[in-house]
């Protein structure tokens, strides 16, 4: 199973979002982040196979935020 970890500003995105994905066979969302910082830290909690990001968003882009997470697992 992979677990996913969805960054966006945008609530109503991610949880749409979410739903689709858990509804695939194979896939589960272990978290969501509302802007980059948090993203970051659940990224180094959970250490998820997939991100999924936005690239505009507050506190840290999705930019900044890929470039951090690789750091801790180059595999995400």
């Amino acid at each position: 199973m992979y677990q996913i970890l969805i960054a966006d500003d945008e609530k109503g995105y991610c949880d749409l979002l979410e739903k689709s994905i858990n509804r695939m066979e194979g896939f589960h969302v272990v978290g969501k982040a509302y802007d980059g910082e948090r993203a970051a830290q659940l990224a180094e909690e959970l250490h998820p196979d997939i991100l999924i990001t936005d690239i505009n968003m507050p506190k840290l882009s999705g930019l900044d935020l890929l470039r951090r997470v690789q750091v801790v697992d180059p595999n995400m």
